[in-house]
């Protein structure tokens, strides 16, 4: 049993031809450092809460909506605190 005092930093990460395939998939890119439009890339793709998403902090997309989250542990939690089924 692991207790919240051994529990270990997590992170995701995509490699560079994941990240670039998911991207493409749904019209953006990378951009200066950060995940941006396709088409335009001066409007940068924000998180739910506005955030900006650098490119080394995407985590991916949310299913059916397109809602972007970084890959630091709270946008995971919240994530999945979402899609928790009530």
């Amino acid at each position: 049993m692991t207790s919240m005092a051994n529990t270990a930093h997590i992170s995701l990460t995509f490699d560079q031809s994941a990240q670039d395939f998911v991207l493409d998939a749904f019209g953006k890119k990378i951009d200066h450092g950060y995940v941006v439009e396709k088409d335009n890339p001066a409007v940068r793709v924000p998180t739910r809460d506005g955030q900006d998403i650098e490119a080394a902090k995407f985590g991916g997309v949310r299913k059916g909506s397109e809602i972007y989250f970084k890959s630091d542990l709270i946008s995971v939690i919240e994530l999945c605190e979402g899609l928790r089924v009530r």
